[in-house]
């Protein structure tokens, strides 16, 4: 379902910049002709954007600040992004494509200021959990859920996993099914951090 989100995020974002374009040059008859022909395509995808962001939010139970600030964003920039093109005020257009590059790059960084945490000073200190879960909310959390529970495209339940330590630090090194594998993204000591924040997640 995230990688759905985010294609659909996508699309509309190519599809409101093509037509800030034509705003933004002048072409209006161009613009009105492509409104009048494609007039339902900014309704559905912006009822997906919505449907599919909350879906996702539902099931993380306790979604993070940029995630609910996303979410606010989103609900206001979608109707403003429409009455933008269809009054053709081309300042207003330049602040929601400005907003959905903003909310699209803080989604992908988890992050309002748009910098990604960084687990290596805790990794210096020594701090295994803190490290651990910092590459967690990162790698993990959008698929496990920040108390791992979530279960989202086919994610197992940390908390009621039969895999100890060993089994964790093997899936997560190598993968399995639509688990993707992080041998060569993660460090051996991040793979250890993260392995144990999750077991900590057990109940």
């Amino acid at each position: 379902m995230n990688h759905l989100h985010i294609t659909i995020v996508v699309l509309f974002m190519v599809w409101f910049a093509y037509k800030a374009f034509l705003l933004l040059t002048g072409k209006t008859a161009q613009l009105d002709s492509l409104r009048a022909k494609f007039k339902l395509v900014d309704i559905i995808l912006g009822v997906l954007i919505l449907a599919t962001g909350g879906y996702l939010i539902a099931k993380l139970g306790h979604p993070p600040l940029y995630m609910m600030v996303k979410l606010g964003l989103v609900l206001a920039l979608i109707p403003m992004g429409i009455v933008a093109i269809n009054k053709k005020i081309k300042p207003m257009a330049i602040v929601v494509l400005l907003g959905f590059v903003y909310v699209f790059i803080a989604s992908q960084a988890k992050s309002l200021t748009l910098q990604k945490a960084d687990a290596t000073a805790q990794l210096a200190s020594g701090n295994l959990l803190e490290a651990g879960a910092i590459i967690y909310t990162n790698e993990c959390q959008r698929c496990h859920g920040d108390k791992g529970d979530a279960m989202i495209a086919g994610a197992k339940n940390l908390q009621v996993t039969m895999l100890d330590n060993a089994g964790i630090k093997e899936m997560v090194t190598n993968g399995k099914n639509t688990m993707p594998a992080y041998g060569d993204k993660l460090s051996a000591q991040e793979i250890d951090a993260v392995v144990a924040y999750a077991a900590s997640l057990k109940k």
